[in-house]
């Protein structure tokens, strides 16, 4: 006798069977998607390698906040000093020169301004302030003042790192009418391209300036192609571009972790704070021409507050190839061809940099 599929027992079982197993493939899929989102950076990396480096004896001025290099200069970041600058020769660890006088004079940059060497120049600038200033390492240095001064306009938009593209434009990280992370811009305002949403565009506990402190971050420059790299500070996410044109094309993008911060607003008071899941994440990025190096950490801020023992390698296509433990816990790196140099505090407290050479990683 027939009988109603709903009344069959065995085909219910059978019913029941296939929504089961169904049911736990889905929920397989989508734990191996949140596994992933949250995996570990180094969940990538195949190979390691460790370093260890060269403490340099260099008669270093002020607090050194941060440094730049070629394959023979040095640049140090000075803070407490009436000059921001020092120059110092790789080969023979002289000072070569002091430059950047602090103020707001004609061709004076005021404090905080950071920035990078790119081919004979000396690069900074300070979003706040809206300038960008050039100095020129090509000849002997006779002048504490920027060459040039440029003031820039940019409308809804504020920026924690900018590099040249070419004589008039310059590509942000940031926020950008508080909705894209990346800015083709040029002095005068005009707005080429924008990119990548923020991460928290439509979050509605972040109001405009909170977007910006939570999506700060810093870009490199490839020394002869219009490539770049971008990472977001205290998470894992690393953008690799490149601009053709006047349109900023991405090449390959890793979400590995988000920020974790959490907004606060008090009545006049706006900021970020730390969570339980803050990371170091991406600290400080620099390049050179074969390689991107990202120092990064995936420790708790509670835990080690900006510093890292741990440099990520990729291509400049946005491969993975090493992972450098350095025996050393470091605050900011530079690179050139053949040397990786870091900040270094030793238990004294004193600033000292310490350098690596990198000819054995090809």
């Amino acid at each position: 006798m027939f009988q109603p599929l709903l009344n069959n027992k065995s085909f219910i079982q059978r019913w029941d069977g296939f929504w089961g197993y169904l049911s736990l493939l889905v929920f397989v899929i989508l734990s191996s998607i949140s596994c992933s989102n949250e995996d570990s950076f180094y969940t990538l990396f195949h190979d390691s390698v460790v370093l260890k480096g060269k403490i340099l004896e260099f008669n270093l001025r002020g607090n050194v906040e941060d440094l730049y290099c070629n394959d023979s200069i040095l640049i140090t970041y000075n803070s407490g000093l009436d000059c921001s600058f020092t120059m110092y020769n790789l080969a023979t660890g002289d000072v070569m020169n002091e430059f950047g006088i602090i103020g707001h004079g004609h061709n004076e940059i005021p404090t905080g301004c950071f920035g990078d060497i790119f081919e004979n120049e000396l690069f900074v600038f300070k979003d706040v302030n809206k300038i960008i200033a050039n100095y020129s390492l090509s000849k002997k240095r006779e002048s504490v003042f920027a060459d040039t001064i440029i003031k820039y306009e940019l409308n809804e938009t504020m920026l924690s790192y900018i590099v040249p593209v070419d004589s008039e434009r310059y590509l942000g990280i940031g926020a950008y009418k508080w909705d894209k992370h990346f800015v083709l811009f040029d002095t005068k305002g005009h707005v080429y391209d924008s990119a990548t949403s923020l991460y928290n565009a439509t979050d509605v506990h972040y109001n405009n300036y909170t977007k910006y402190l939570s999506n700060q971050g810093v870009i490199v420059r490839h020394p002869k192609e219009h490539k770049y790299v971008g990472t977001t500070n205290n998470s894992g996410i690393i953008n690799f571009m490149k601009i053709k044109g006047d349109r900023i094309s991405h090449i390959k993008d890793y979400n590995v972790i988000l920020p974790s911060w959490e907004a606060v607003q008090r009545e006049n008071m706006n900021r970020v704070v730390w969570t339980d899941k803050t990371i170091n994440g991406f600290l400080d990025l620099s390049c050179n021409e074969k390689y991107v190096f990202a120092l990064y950490s995936e420790d708790s801020i509670e835990e080690k507050e900006y510093i890292s023992n741990t440099i990520l390698m990729f291509d400049w296509e946005g491969n993975p190839k090493k992972i450098i433990n350095i025996d050393k816990t470091v605050q900011q790196i530079a690179v050139n061809n053949d040397t990786l140099y870091a900040l270094f505090e030793d238990i004294e407290g004193n600033t000292q940099i310490i350098a690596y050479s990198l000819v054995e990683l090809d």
